[in-house]
């Protein structure tokens, strides 16, 4: 989720950080593919984030979601980790 407390329309670039990005896959409503993230002002903008892992991965993978406004540049994180079986 991106929550928007201004009182304007935002972009937000998001990364994982710790993958490839190649690996990461980033959906928005339906299934659609995308790359800047549209917020509206006032709002929280949900969104999924599939990623693509390669077989031979540790079973605890440490990454980080960074989100980035792409009208001032300021950027939040979270650790998270990809866990496989």
């Amino acid at each position: 989720k991106v929550l928007n407390k201004t009182h304007f329309d935002r972009d937000y670039l998001v990364s994982v950080i710790g993958v490839d990005p190649r690996e990461v896959e980033l959906l928005a409503a339906g299934d659609l593919p995308v790359r800047s993230l549209k917020v509206q002002a006032n709002s929280v903008g949900e969104f999924r984030v599939q990623l693509v892992v390669p077989s031979p991965c540790s079973k605890r993978l440490p990454i980080t979601f960074q989100v980035t406004s792409q009208n001032n540049g300021k950027a939040a994180s979270h650790d998270s980790y990809v866990i496989q079986p």
